[in-house]
C-alpha cells in the first residue's frame, strides 16, 4: 500500500489514558500521547542534521477482559 512502511526506529511515547470497567468484566480504555520518534535510517544518513526527529501522537482505544476483583 503506498504511504505505509514500516523502519526501524527508536520511539518515546508516555499515553495517559482513561479506564472504565463495566459489569465487572469488560474494560474500555481511550488515551492518547505525544513524545519523539527517531528513524534509523535518518541517524546513520544526516547524523548531526536537523529532521532526526520527529514529533509523534499516539491514540488508542482499547478493549479487554478484567480478571480478578476491584478493591476501589
Amino acid at each position: 500500500t503506498p504511504g505505509v512502511y514500516g523502519v526501524p526506529d527508536l520511539s518515546f511515547i508516555p499515553t495517559w489514558g482513561f479506564r472504565r470497567v463495566f459489569q465487572e468484566k469488560v474494560v474500555v480504555e481511550l488515551g492518547g500521547g505525544v513524545g519523539f520518534r527517531c528513524y534509523l535510517d535518518d541517524i546513520k544518513e544526516r547524523v548531526g542534521e536537523d529532521g532526526i526527529r520527529h514529533l509523534v501522537f499516539n491514540l488508542h482505544l482499547r478493549f479487554g477482559v478484567h480478571f480478578g476483583t476491584s478493591k476501589d
